[in-house]
């Protein structure tokens, strides 16, 4: 799939890459060949950048046939993961006779979970909100092309009010922090009111549920997604209808594949821990490893504070 994008990210990038040339003909003291040298470094830039990624993306997929494909369900925590990022876990797992006990780290998020595609389509109003987005979608993307066509044209407005859709996420998650807290043994989502006046946790004990750690999609998953997992007190199973068989197993709802595991009742329950929404994502992936491999009991944590 990597190769078979290659043409469009060329032909793609040599089109903005046009598009930037005739906008840099604005400034008045550059010559063609300036504007041509910068236009074709930055090109070249992003273009190997572009080759990069689809290098490594291609060794990750051909590492994984060497990787278990199967989850278990005895076992408390499930990785899944790319093979070099299981070799730099190997380094963070604790000795036997060590609890991997560490103080509690606190990461800035800008959004902390979601609900997985499969949870979200077992609800009968959901599929209309979702149909109604995408139609809603639609017709946006009129006024979106003709706002880029304006950018290029020379409408200076236009560019300062996509510039300010964009922020729109980075503005909020100032205005309404939030946070994730990671202790031995539970991760903690930290939520605080209107410029950080009130603090609200949600904790999730990452001993007291089956944890999987899905390194790929930068995800914590929590809860059962195995009929091993179900207790006595589910009560009767739910039963999905067609429309949701349809929509999860050969719609959207494929391309998350760990999101859909489980039955109605388990994807109703299941949380789902965002790691990729921060400025230190590697870093968070391996603070979220060592609190669900550590044994060592956690201290107290305020529920009005980051910590103490």
């Amino acid at each position: 799939m990597t190769s078979a994008l290659g043409p469009f990210a060329f032909f793609g990038g040599a089109g903005l890459a046009f598009a930037g040339y005739l906008m840099l003909g604005r400034v008045h003291w550059m010559t063609p060949a300036v504007r041509a040298s910068i236009v074709t470094l930055i090109f070249l830039a992003l273009m190997i950048a572009v080759g990069r990624v689809a290098v490594r993306s291609y060794r990750r997929a051909m590492s994984a046939f060497r990787l278990p494909m199967e989850l278990a369900p005895l076992v408390d925590v499930n990785v899944i993961c790319w093979e070099d990022q299981a070799q730099r876990l190997e380094l963070l797992r604790p000795a036997d006779d060590d609890d991997g006990a560490f103080e509690p780290e606190v990461f800035r998020a800008w959004f902390a979970r979601r609900r997985s595609f499969a949870s979200r389509m077992l609800d009968k109003r959901e599929r209309v909100w979702v149909r109604l987005k995408t139609g809603v979608l639609l017709l946006l993307c009129h006024p979106v092309f003709l706002v880029f066509a304006f950018i290029f044209i020379g409408a200076p407005p236009q560019l300062g009010v996509l510039a300010l859709a964009l922020l729109a996420p980075v503005f909020w998650s100032f205005i309404h922090p939030t946070y994730l807290r990671v202790a031995p043994g539970r991760v903690d989502i930290v939520r605080f009111g209107l410029f950080g006046v009130r603090a609200r946790v949600e904790p999730y004990d990452l001993r007291a549920v089956p944890v999987r750690l899905d390194l790929r999609r930068r995800e914590l998953l929590l809860g059962g997604w195995d009929p091993s997992h179900m207790s006595a007190d589910d009560g009767p199973e739910e039963q999905p209808d067609d429309e949701w068989r349809r929509m999860v197993g050969d719609g959207p709802g494929f391309r998350d594949p760990q999101g859909r595991l489980g039955s109605p009742t388990q994807l109703r329950r299941q949380v789902i821990i965002l790691l990729w929404c921060t400025m230190r994502p590697s870093l968070l992936e391996e603070t979220v490893f060592r609190a669900a491999t550590s044994t060592a009991t956690p201290g107290p944590l305020p529920d009005d504070a980051l910590l103490d």
